[in-house]
């Protein structure tokens, strides 16, 4: 997990700690610096940027061509209830959406063969 307040930080890693989620670790850092200095690639990756500030499609452009996400990984997103399509990188695609209050949800894969 990355994140780069500290008082969340500090809550996932009690948790983690609380649910003796030993395979978790938990980064301050800010995300798209994180992806830029790590080379790893996942299968599934959960995206929830801070609303309103643009950083959507950054960090699904960034998760490209870090080659963060494999090809075929499945990119979970939230955005804001404003947004009905997230804006995502050419050949990736939505596979579900819903809304749960202010927070619309979409569950995204990323193309084969990228």
């Amino acid at each position: 997990m990355v994140e780069r307040s500290g008082r969340a930080v500090a809550h996932l890693r009690d948790t983690a700690r609380l649910l003796d989620a030993r395979a978790v670790e938990v980064f301050a850092a800010d995300g798209l610096a994180w992806l830029e200095a790590n080379p790893e690639s996942f299968d599934i990756v959960f995206l929830d940027p801070p609303f309103g500030q643009g950083l959507l499609l950054p960090a699904c452009n960034r998760l490209e061509a870090s080659g963060a996400i494999r090809p075929g990984g499945f990119i979970y997103v939230e955005s804001e209830s404003s947004l009905l399509c997230p804006p995502l990188p050419p050949g990736w695609q939505v596979i579900r959406s819903g809304k749960a209050g202010e927070v619309r949800y979409h569950l995204a894969v990323a193309r084969v063969g990228a």
